[in-house]
């Protein structure tokens, strides 16, 4: 289990490999109680999207990155392979939105976005074919 996060709901959100692959999974607030007396409580997988074999997790040893971060009290925003996929914790069986870019960073140093922002910018530090640097992804 890795990079445990509280929902603003009260649910617990957190990185497992139990599907074995890193995806992000819900154990929502009235089971929690439950997961203390009984680890094989019922937990939900958030972004263990079919067609999807990624790992949602970086090293253990990047300290402080997160992969995940809640976009507002419904919506997790996940890296994914360079992705940051868009998954409404309500509905967990598709991501809401994806926002691609041929220049997204492989991962995010830092998922983490206040209430009131509603749109994301992917960047790049590569460079281009033509040797100059990359610019803004997605929004």
């Amino acid at each position: 289990v890795m990079q445990p996060k509280w929902a603003p709901d009260g649910s617990l959100f957190f990185i497992s490999d139990r599907s074995g692959w890193y995806n992000v999974y819900m154990l929502k607030a009235d089971h929690v109680a439950e997961l203390i007396r009984d680890e094989s409580a019922q937990v939900t997988p958030v972004c263990v999207t079919p067609g999807l074999l990624a790992d949602v997790a970086d090293p253990t040893w990047k300290l402080g990155v997160s992969n995940y971060d809640f976009v507002t009290a419904s919506k997790l925003a996940v890296t994914v392979k360079g992705d940051v996929l868009i998954f409404d914790t309500t509905n967990t069986d598709q991501p809401s939105r994806s926002l691609r870019s041929e220049h997204a960073m492989a991962t995010a140093t830092a998922v983490s976005f206040p209430a009131h922002i509603s749109g994301l910018i992917c960047g790049s530090k590569s460079t281009t074919s033509d040797g100059s640097k990359g610019g803004a992804g997605a929004q």
